[in-house]
């Protein structure tokens, strides 16, 4: 059985920290806090990574295997672009990976950094509204 409100959890927690961290940035001090917007997104990454590996293992298994249609569409499609997403998270986090990448660029930093943390918060929300809600008559 699929913990929905563990996934849920993880995704406020995620939200939490990428607020924190917009809120840690202003184009004027990115390269003097650098060091600690680092560690910051070290800890996103490290959470991102953990929920999408638990998405992988307990979700998407008993969307795909469905026996509605629908619900192995929605699935296979949310899991697709997912894909997409992680790749471009993955990239945008090797671009800033150290303090001296982060600070290199302050004002393309701050850009993408809103730029990947709204796309992340909008694929959450959608997948509270739209992806989690097919797992509750598996899940009975």
């Amino acid at each position: 059985m699929v913990d929905i409100e563990a996934m849920k959890t993880q995704h406020a927690e995620i939200g939490r920290m990428m607020a924190d961290a917009i809120g840690a940035i202003s184009t004027s001090e990115v390269a003097v806090k650098a060091k600690a917007i680092s560690a910051v997104l070290d800890d996103i990454s490290t959470r991102v990574h953990d929920h999408l590996a638990m998405e992988d293992r307990d979700v998407y298994p008993v969307l795909v295997e469905s026996d509605d249609g629908e619900v192995r569409r929605t699935a296979n499609q949310f899991h697709t672009n997912m894909g997409g997403l992680a790749e471009e998270f993955d990239a945008y986090f090797a671009r800033y990976r150290t303090p001296a990448d982060i600070g290199r660029d302050p004002w393309l930093f701050t850009y993408e950094t809103r730029r990947m943390f709204e796309r992340m918060q909008y694929r959450m929300r959608r997948e509270e509204t739209d992806l989690y809600p097919l797992l509750k008559p598996t899940t009975h």
